[in-house]
This record gives structure tokens, sequence and C-alpha cells, in this order.
């Protein structure tokens, strides 16, 4: 794990001063590991694989980073299958997969992967206002004394329910 790290710390390194050529090698080189490390389903596999798709993809290498998206699809579908929530990261990298196919002249493949991309952020905003209500079905049954509280201070002027907008706040 700790080569897997120095790696990734390598490659961002290189992408932050602009040599995506050591870049892309060192996140080819952590990718390698990762696989041989944890496999192809797991999520430091996908994340690196990822990092290296949009290196490619960067240098305008789209007949590598087009098979890494794919790739890196089937990943997430597999990490979905297992119970990983993973459909931000789907979402992600359909637009990102879309934007090359279309970099690379491909419109008809590019639409079809963004109609994927508007189900998949669809999903996630599905998954993420479930996990909203539950919070705040959670927060309703835990702090039905303080709501009380804060009904009240709404009635006052606006300061008050600020003040009390921020004792909720502090509280969670």
């Amino acid at each position: 794990m700790e080569s897997i790290s120095r790696k990734l710390m390598e490659a961002l390194g290189h992408v932050q001063t602009g040599d995506l050529v050591l870049a892309e090698d060192a996140y080819a080189e952590a990718l390698g590991e990762c696989t041989a490390a944890y496999g192809e389903a797991h999520k430091m596999t996908a994340s690196t694989l990822g990092h290296l798709a949009r290196t490619c993809a960067a240098r305008g290498k789209l007949d590598l980073a087009v098979p890494m998206y794919e790739r890196l699809r089937q990943v997430l579908d597999a990490l979905s299958e297992a119970g990983e929530d993973v459909s931000a990261d789907r979402a992600h990298v359909a637009m990102e997969l879309a934007s090359a196919y279309r970099e690379a002249g491909n419109g008809e493949a590019a639409g079809k992967i963004e109609a994927e991309a508007d189900a998949a952020v669809d999903m996630a905003r599905q998954r993420l206002e479930k996990l909203q209500a539950e919070e705040d079905g959670d927060e309703d049954d835990d702090d039905d004394e303080d709501d009380d509280e804060d009904d009240d201070a709404g009635e006052g002027k606006r300061g008050d329910s600020d003040d009390a907008d921020a004792r909720r706040w502090r509280h969670k």
C-alpha cells in the first residue's frame, strides 16, 4: 500500500507541474500495483484507472483513454453490484467518456453515453435526496424539543430566527 501511495503522490506531483508524460507513467505503475494488490473490482483500482484515463485524455491519447473509461465503467458496475454506492462516480465517468468520444469525432457514441450520464446523474441525485431525507428524519426524531424552541424563535425578529438556525447547526 505504501508503494501505491508513493506512486500516486508522484503522479499527482507531475500533474501539478504539468508533466503529463511522467504522470501517465506513474499512474500506470500505480494501477498495476493496485490491480495486483486489490484486484480489478476495488475502489482504489477504479480511482487509479480514472486518473490514468484522464491523464491520457489530457495528452490527447484518446485511443488509450476511451478503452480505459470503458473498463472503468465495468469496474464501477462490479462495485455497484457488490453494494458500493458509486452512482456519482458512474455519472462522472460517463461524462468524461462522452467528452472523449466527442473529441475523437464519434458524436453518435458521445450522444448515447451522454444519455447514460444524465440517467446516472439522476440516480446520484436521488441517492443524495434519500440520504438527506433519512438524515432529516433522524434529526426530527432526536430534536423535537429543539424544533419547538426554533419555532418560537421564528415568531420574533429575523435576527432571532438566524440565532435559532445557528444553534441548530452547532447542535448537529
